[in-house]
């Protein structure tokens, strides 16, 4: 099952272009919760750059996800 990590509201990420920015769709595959927290405060500290992060906990849920093609990395 794919989960969205919360974004803190005041730095919004959006999949279409804000402000000129392309928005990366970026998918984690990874069992730890904290790892993918950690991994959404650092995108949020690349400056210029937008980013909308999914985490799936398993393979099994990233190759139905990838299949839909939705994702940028």
């Amino acid at each position: 099952m794919i989960q969205q990590m919360p974004q803190d509201r005041s730095n919004a990420i959006d999949p279409r272009k804000e402000s000129g920015d392309l928005c990366l769709n970026v998918l984690l595959v990874d069992d730890d919760e904290d790892d993918c927290l950690l991994t959404r405060d650092l995108l949020q500290d690349i400056p210029g750059q937008k980013f909308k992060l999914d985490w799936v906990s398993n393979y099994e849920d990233a190759v139905e996800v990838l299949k839909q093609n939705r994702h940028d990395i």
